[in-house]
């Protein structure tokens, strides 16, 4: 094997890996707090990369030209979440769909008319113009490292971001209960809009990173938000750690399928055989691992856990307190008067939970929500008891 080649193979998974995560990141976010689809996130993507070309050509400086650009896709953003997406957050995602894929041609529309038909080229400076030695043997590009350098450093921002600062605080509160955080007085459409301005600046850097090395090209962004929602299905929607790992493998998996898949099937077919169907076969790697990932955690690998886990969670804190309601014997002596009214369904009067009091109506545990006559917290110290005049029916849904 030729390891020089394969470790250059590596680091251009790693680079693809690193430019996936800069566009998943902020889809991520807003897929996962907004429960908004935006299929228009790669065109903004596209407009990052223009946004630089131009700079870049005026100012004669990558660096300037895309520190200015950032700002001037923030802006974008802005006008998008303000014009168009702030008044689908109601809809359903078909909704979503068709409004976001009108503005990928209105996008697509607008570049054409501002920068023509043709791709904008971007010069790098020389110093990222030159090769790094890592060994006797391999040499990789600049700007392929700095790219990697760069997606680290982001990567570590949005860290410090999510899991150190109070905005990151909303931000994986509003991912896991949306409405929750709205009850509890944050600002959720403020909250929207700067986590749609967050993910349209990462998804404008993403483009900016990959345009010296490719073009900023009309449509450049439509074919790459699919490779993004993969990533972010398989990571877990809202969470950026689950973006970063499954951005990382999606990369790694496709450069070296590219790579090194038709060298595995010559092994057991013709060489023609094996660079017919090599290509195609590692365009399906990627989809493959989707489905796989999918059928063993639906919610992929770092995703919220669902309806179904946290009343699994909730019945299995009530089994550890109360006894379990569908075993032979029924529930623990503590119940008391419990009566068990079917398979995962029994009813308390009040005293037998330590209130008194002949309790006739329901109390009925919904959806895996509490609701102001929570069952267990009669049983925590500190809290209210139950009035009188209920009984509790705790349903396990």
């Amino acid at each position: 094997m030729d390891w020089t080649l394969l470790t250059v193979q590596l680091l251009n998974g790693l680079q693809l890996g690193i430019l996936l995560f800069l566009l998943a990141s902020g889809l991520t976010l807003i897929f996962g707090i907004m429960d908004f689809v935006n299929l228009a996130h790669g065109s903004l993507y596209m407009v990052g990369a223009f946004f630089c070309a131009t700079l870049t050509q005026w100012l004669d400086s990558f660096w300037l030209g895309l520190l200015l650009a950032l700002p001037a896709t923030a802006v974008v953003g802005v006008l998008v979440e303000l014009i168009v997406v702030r008044h689908l957050y109601e809809r359903d995602h078909l909704d979503h769909v068709l409004a976001t894929f009108g503005l990928i041609l209105v996008f697509d529309t607008l570049t054409q008319m501002i920068w023509g038909p043709d791709g904008q080229v971007i010069p790098l400076p020389a110093w990222l113009d030159g090769q790094v030695s890592l060994g006797d043997a391999i040499e990789v590009p600049t700007y392929r490292v700095a790219i990697i350098l760069t997606g680290l450093a982001v990567a570590f921002g949005l860290f410090i971001l999510v899991t150190r600062t109070r905005l990151g605080m909303q931000i994986r509160a509003g991912a896991s209960n949306r409405k929750m955080v709205s009850a509890l007085g944050v600002n959720i459409g403020l909250l929207f809009s700067i986590v749609f301005v967050i993910g349209a600046v990462l998804a404008g850097l993403a483009g900016m990173m990959i345009a010296p090395i490719t073009e900023a090209s009309i449509g450049m962004g439509n074919q790459i938000i699919i490779v993004a929602f993969v990533v972010i299905v398989i990571g877990g929607i809202g969470s950026i750690k689950g973006a970063f790992i499954a951005a990382i493998l999606v990369g790694l998996i496709d450069i070296m399928g590219r790579s090194y898949l038709d060298v595995l099937f010559k092994m057991f077919m013709s060489t023609q055989n094996a660079e017919t169907s090599a290509p195609a076969v590692s365009a399906m790697l990627i989809y493959i691992l989707m489905a796989v990932i999918l059928a063993v955690r639906p919610s992929g690998l770092f995703g919220p856990r669902g309806r179904t886990a946290r009343i699994t969670a909730i019945r299995k804190s009530y089994v550890a307190r109360m006894g379990d309601p569908d075993s032979a014997r029924g529930p623990s002596p503590i119940t008391g008067l419990c009566q068990h009214d079917g398979p995962r369904v029994f009813s308390c009067p009040c005293n037998s939970i330590g209130d008194s009091g002949d309790c006739r109506g329901k109390f009925e545990f919904n959806s895996g929500l509490w609701t102001d006559d929570q069952f267990w917290a009669r049983r925590v110290p500190g809290h209210r008891s139950l009035r009188s005049g209920h009984s509790c029916l705790l349903r396990d849904l």
